[in-house]
């Protein structure tokens, strides 16, 4: 699954800026699309083709990787300080926690 994601991470990150597309003769492209119901139709650019260069160069250090028969050094890059978790409580006595729950609930 780390993997799918960071896949998909990278493809974003290379195609985030991508400009419109244009037609042979250079007029950008537009597409008319409407809302869920049909009541509103309004006009969204077509960006230009997506840039998939990034797969090549990772099948590429794979193909090397494996010629060498050498593992590349790699660091996820998740940061220490970030908290993946937080504390796992202890779990309460069940009549104590049905009493607070039952005083909560009282009217006063």
């Amino acid at each position: 699954m780390l993997c799918k994601n960071a896949l998909t991470a990278i493809d974003h990150n290379m195609n985030t800026d991508r400009a419109q597309g244009k037609t042979s003769s250079g007029i950008p492209q537009f597409d008319l699309v409407s809302n869920r119901d049909g009541s509103k139709f309004f006009v969204k650019p077509i960006l230009a083709q997506k840039d998939m260069s990034w797969r090549d160069a990772i099948a590429s250090a794979a193909l090397q990787a494996y010629q060498e028969r050498k593992v590349p050094a790699f660091q996820l890059p998740i940061g220490s300080e970030l908290k993946t978790r937080g504390k796992k409580v202890e779990k309460p006595d069940k009549d104590t926690a049905i009493s607070k729950h039952q005083t909560r609930m009282k009217m006063t």
